[in-house]
């Protein structure tokens, strides 16, 4: 017998948020090219705690995602955008997106002119 668990849409709408972070968070360092001991020496905190962080399940602040961001030297560019949902739910006309991004299924992408000037940056575009 196997069982199917039921997700309501908002849990299943953090849930993919929390999963996109920690992918951009995950990529950045891996793109540094850093250490976990580096990383811990620049955050005053253990390397387990960098560790801890790097994990798909760790529960992270804002705070703490600024502070992975500094100590990968990476901007972080956050931005809403409407939902294809809920525009669908209510057929009403879908509105046009804040910014010119582009979302794909394994991570998203902000195009060149959104970026700074040759600046690595973690990327969270909050969309279904």
């Amino acid at each position: 017998m196997s069982y199917r668990l039921k997700i309501d849409p908002k849990s299943r709408k953090a849930s993919r948020f929390i999963a996109t972070v920690q992918r951009e968070i995950q990529n950045a360092y891996v793109a540094s090219g850093k250490k976990k001991i580096d990383i811990a020496r620049i955050l005053g905190v253990d390397k387990s705690d960098v560790h801890r962080r790097l994990k798909e399940s760790s529960n992270l602040t804002a705070r703490s995602i600024g502070e992975m961001a500094y100590a990968l030297d990476v901007d972080i560019k956050f931005c809403m955008v409407p939902s294809k949902d809920r525009a669908r739910e209510s057929n009403a006309a879908p509105a046009a997106p804040a910014a010119p991004a582009v979302s794909n299924a394994s991570s998203p992408v902000v195009p060149d002119e959104m970026r700074g000037p040759a600046s690595p940056m973690i990327t969270v575009i909050a969309a279904s």
